[in-house]
């Protein structure tokens, strides 16, 4: 017996093949159908001509239906009348449902399909809106219930505990206001950094991680998501020529990668609540988080840092921190996540 071929795994092959070529080769059906759909939608048509043309020094200049493109602009390229943000095809408004529905012929679950949809396709919203509709078509299928009934699930990998600051250092890169931003935090302090990108390429976010280095020192350990920007070989040389160990979060645990993800929340809600991203963190960094005996900047720095708030000199002053306190306190902390924290109930549907 034959295996099934699904039409976006030949889409898959199809554009991996483009990858490797100047040219992309689609098939005729799936090439024509793209330039079709892309020559139709308005806003793609407005985006090319803008591509080709060059696009103006700022975005207020910018048509505002072009606006939700302007953060990775540098990304976007034209191939055969085909827009393409990096390697992934930009997809055609028109198109969103036929390729949920070719995404979903696999049947391998919600994280399995969103996972490669990202590798290959984008369109501006894509994260948020084809989350909720693959998990949706997931929900209400049949099949999909089988195999999430059935299939094993691999053991989510569980980093070390550090025993001292900037030892171990999480980053990912997170999407509010229609602006891209970088976090990186430190798994011993709970000291966060975040940077406004102007594009999400490989390249600017090395860029970033090297300003913290020179602050703070390398790490031992860097880990991320399997996001095109850190999966790269840039990113791969960066770890190599830096000497830090770079891992990733376990293919089938996408929050694997949860203390970036706790930190992207102080930053969003930082970013919702106060018009100064910095000074808002700056208090953040000095307040004493519940059950720990230190605040960030004391475990990182070894001392308080100086904010708007009145505070006697004798505190600003260095203090050594007891590690074993600090390391004792992550330990306690990850084991009661442990033993809280229960998976949600299977949903099942009919088939």
């Amino acid at each position: 017996m034959h295996a099934k071929v699904t039409g976006f795994e030949v889409f898959c092959l199809e554009l991996e093949h483009s990858k490797n070529d100047q040219n992309p080769h689609f098939t005729d059906v799936t090439e024509e159908l793209l330039k079709s759909e892309t020559k139709r939608d308005q806003i793609l048509t407005d985006l090319q001509q803008t591509i080709i043309s060059g696009w103006p020094n700022n975005k207020q200049h910018l048509a505002t239906n072009l606006r939700p493109f302007w953060t990775f602009r540098e990304e976007l390229s034209i191939h055969n009348g085909i827009i393409y943000k990096g390697q992934q095809v930009l997809v055609p408004q028109s198109m969103y449902s036929t390729m949920l529905d070719k995404i979903h012929a696999n049947h391998f679950g919600a994280e399995s399909n969103i996972r490669m949809a990202r590798e290959v396709l984008f369109w501006p919203g894509m994260r948020k809106g084809m989350r909720k509709a693959i998990s949706d078509m997931c929900d209400t299928c049949g099949v999909c219930a089988q195999y999430s009934r059935t299939l094993t699930k691999e053991p989510m990998k569980l980093l070390p505990i550090p025993t001292q600051p900037w030892q171990i250092v999480s980053q990912d890169i997170f999407t509010h206001g229609q602006k891209d931003y970088l976090v990186t935090v430190c798994h011993f302090s709970d000291w966060i950094e975040v940077d406004k990108l102007q594009d999400t390429l490989s390249a600017t976010v090395i860029n970033k991680t090297k300003a913290h280095f020179a602050w703070f020192g390398i790490p031992e350990m860097c880990h991320t998501d399997n996001g095109s920007q850190f999966a790269s070989k840039e990113y791969e040389d960066f770890a190599t020529q830096y000497g830090f160990k770079h891992t990733t979060s376990s293919p089938y645990h996408p929050r694997g990668n949860g203390r970036a993800e706790a930190a992207i929340k102080v930053a969003k809600t930082t970013l919702k609540k106060s018009t100064d991203l910095q000074s808002a963190l700056l208090n953040y960094m000095n307040t004493l988080p519940q059950g720990l005996t230190y605040s960030p900047a004391q475990r990182l720095l070894c001392r308080r840092t100086r904010t708007t708030l009145p505070t006697p000199n004798h505190l600003l002053k260095p203090s050594p921190v007891n590690l074993a306190v600090v390391t004792q306190e992550l330990t306690l902390k990850r084991a009661a996540s442990l033993l809280y924290v229960k998976p949600p109930p299977t949903q099942r549907c009919q088939p």
